[in-house]
C-alpha cells in the first residue's frame, strides 16, 4: 500500500488530517516535527513554536540539523507502507512512490487554528500572526535554499489540493 505525504504552512491543519486519515486507514503516522525535536534532543514542550521558537531556528542554522531530519524521513518513506506522514517538504524531497496531499489555509484561517491549538494558554491573535509569519519566512527561504521551490506557491508534485479555510 501507498504512503501518504501531507503537507501545508504551519497551522494549516495537516497534522489534524494525517492523524486522522491514519486511524482511519489504520495506518502508522509519522511526524516531522517529532523527528525535528528528536534531532536537535529538545523536548517538545507543551507550545515549542511560542516558547522555543528563537532556539529552534538558531539549533537549523547550517543544514546539518535538516539534512538529518530529511535523511530520515526519505528513509522511512523507503522502508514503511501503509504509513501517513505530517511533513512540510516530504512531498517534494522523496523519490519513493507516495501520494502527495497539500492542506491549503489562508492567513486568517491559520491564526485561529493556531489560537485554538493553544486550548487553555490562549495568547493574543496577533501574536499567534507574528509566529506564522516567522515560521513561514523561515520555512520559505530555507526551502527555496535547500531545494530549490517555494513552498508558497509550488504545487506541481501533488496529486491532491484540500482547501481547509472555511474548516477552521
Amino acid at each position: 500500500m501507498a504512503n501518504i505525504a501531507f503537507a501545508g504552512l504551519t497551522a494549516a491543519g495537516k497534522t489534524t488530517h494525517a492523524r486522522r486519515l491514519a486511524a482511519d486507514l489504520g495506518y502508522s503516522y509519522v511526524s516531522a516535527t517529532d523527528i525535528l525535536f528528536e534531532v536537535l534532543q529538545m523536548p517538545a514542550g507543551a507550545h515549542p513554536w511560542f516558547t522555543q521558537l528563537d532556539a529552534i531556528t538558531a539549533a537549523r542554522e547550517g543544514d546539518a540539523v535538516d539534512d538529518e531530519l530529511e535523511s530520515r524521513l526519505v528513509d522511512l518513506a523507503r522502508t514503511r507502507d501503509r504509513t501517513v506522514f505530517d511533513s512540510w517538504a516530504l512531498a517534494w524531497i522523496c523519490p519513493a512512490p507516495i501520494v502527495r496531499i497539500w492542506i491549503e489555509s489562508d492567513p486568517p484561517s491559520r491564526a485561529r487554528k493556531c489560537l485554538v491549538s493553544l486550548g487553555d494558554e490562549p495568547r493574543p491573535l496577533d501574536e499567534c500572526e507574528a509566529v506564522l509569519r516567522a515560521k513561514d519566512g523561515h520555512n520559505r527561504a530555507m526551502f527555496r535554499r535547500r531545494h530549490g521551490f517555494d513552498l508558497f506557491t509550488d504545487r506541481e508534485r501533488y496529486h491532491a489540493i484540500l482547501c481547509n479555510s472555511h474548516l477552521i
